[in-house]
C-alpha cells in the first residue's frame, strides 16, 4: 500500500465514491472511510496497493478516531439526515482531532447561519464552527443542490417538478 494520508468518507455513496473515483484516475492513495469495509474489498483488493478501507460509522466516534489515525486530510461527508444528525457531527470533528487530522474538506451548505431557515443549514454552521474551534485546517464546500439528483426531479413526461 501506498503511504496513506488522505481520508474519504461516504465512499460508497454518490459524493464520497465520487470524490473517491477522481483520486483513484489520478493515481493518489487514500483510505475508503466506510460504514462497511466489506462491501469495499474487492475493489481495495483489484487496486494495486493504492486503496485501503477502515470502518468509519458517525454512530461511533471512537472507531472513527481509530480508523482514521495517521492520515493528514479527510474529505468529511456531512451525516446522513437523523434526528441525532448535529449531535453525530460534533462527534466527528472530536474524533477528527482525537485521530491528529491536520485537515478537513467538509460537504456544507450555502449560508450556513444560527438562524437559517433551512434546518440543515443550521446544523451545518454548528458543525463548521466546531471545525474552527477545534483549530484544524479546513475548506467547506458549500453547495445548495447536488445536481447528480437532478434527474430525479424530472418525471417520464420530461416535467420537472420540485420546489
Amino acid at each position: 500500500m501506498a503511504h496513506t494520508t488522505l481520508g474519504i468518507t461516504g465512499a460508497t455513496g454518490r459524493i464520497g465514491g465520487a470524490v473517491s473515483r477522481r483520486l483513484e484516475e489520478r493515481g493518489v492513495a487514500h483510505r475508503l472511510l466506510v460504514r462497511s469495509p466489506h462491501r469495499v474489498a474487492s475493489h481495495v483488493a483489484a487496486a494495486n496497493g493504492l486503496l485501503d478501507a477502515a470502518t468509519m460509522d458517525f454512530a461511533d466516534p471512537e472507531g472513527a478516531a481509530e480508523s482514521m489515525a495517521g492520515l493528514d486530510t479527510v474529505f468529511l461527508v456531512s451525516a446522513s439526515e437523523s434526528a441525532d444528525r448535529k449531535q453525530q457531527q460534533l462527534a466527528m470533528v472530536e474524533a477528527l482531532s482525537r485521530a491528529g487530522v491536520r485537515r478537513v474538506v467538509y460537504t456544507s451548505f450555502a449560508a450556513p447561519a444560527p438562524d437559517a431557515t433551512f434546518t440543515f443549514a443550521r446544523t451545518h454552521y454548528v458543525t463548521e464552527q466546531a471545525i474552527e474551534r477545534a483549530g484544524l485546517e479546513y475548506t467547506f464546500l458549500r453547495d445548495n443542490f447536488y445536481l447528480d439528483v437532478f434527474p430525479d426531479f424530472v418525471s417520464a413526461d420530461r416535467v420537472l417538478r420540485g420546489a
